[in-house]
């Protein structure tokens, strides 16, 4: 499969959106099957055409001004798709993340990233009708919320850290190739050529409320994330 066969076929499963009528699950499921098809058309691929491909910068809006949670998945998204990450507000507060790498991988970080987004945007609405929101004060239900949220994202990015770090496991196991060097270097050189000054993120500690965190991250693994998607065409498949 050529170079815009696989661009075409990336495009097509991308459209399988929640604002396009698809479920959660299929949207995810959809988003699986990109991944996983890319990921052998790159292991098919020359170290030389590797370093030869074009790298390009994408953008993700966030939907939420006030504290998007998504934003605690944005590292492990990065290292999922091999691509530079940061992030960028505006001057009217609004938040956006930027992917830098291989084209197909900045078109799949953009696209789970909106997956994550939106499934943790409609995980903190089905949490209000939970008695833990309902029986809280109204001052303490944003803080319940928030941190249900932070449950499924801080989830959502140890699942994809988690299934990155088995897909090169299992490279080096069957090819003695470990994909992710090959691509690292051909971004990085080509990253540092943009010259960005860019600040380092400080880690904070959050104090959250155990229940609804712990409730978020039951919410974060049913996420259908999983890449073990059965059908290679047509509609989402199921995840195993």
């Amino acid at each position: 499969m050529d170079n815009d066969s696989i661009k075409k076929r990336i495009l097509a499963l991308m459209a399988k959106t929640t604002e396009n009528g698809c479920t959660e699950d299929e949207a995810m499921a959809a988003s699986a099957m990109v991944q996983k098809m890319l990921h052998k058309y790159q292991m098919d691929l020359s170290d030389l055409k590797i370093q030869e491909s074009e790298c390009l910068q994408g953008t993700y809006d966030a939907q939420q001004k006030t504290d998007p949670m998504v934003v605690w998945c944005i590292s492990a998204i990065g290292y999922f798709t091999d691509t530079k990450v940061w992030k960028h507000r505006d001057r009217d507060g609004w938040r956006s993340y930027k992917y830098f790498g291989l084209e197909h991988d900045v078109m799949i970080a953009e696209y789970i990233t909106k997956i994550c987004d939106w499934a943790i945007i409609f995980g903190g609405e089905e949490f209000k009708e939970t008695d833990d929101w309902k029986l809280a004060t109204k001052s303490r239900r944003v803080k319940l919320k928030q941190d249900y949220q932070y449950g499924m994202a801080c989830r959502l990015s140890q699942r994809l850290t988690e299934m990155k770090d088995k897909q090169r496991f299992d490279d080096k196991q069957t090819t003695g190739r470990d994909l992710v060097v090959v691509k690292d270097a051909v971004v990085e050189a080509e990253f540092n050529k943009l010259d960005l000054n860019l600040k380092k993120g400080r880690s904070s500690m959050r104090k959250v409320d155990s229940r609804a965190y712990a409730a978020g991250v039951a919410a974060g693994d049913k996420v259908a994330l999983n890449p073990g998607v059965t059908k290679s065409d047509g509609p989402a498949g199921h995840i195993n």
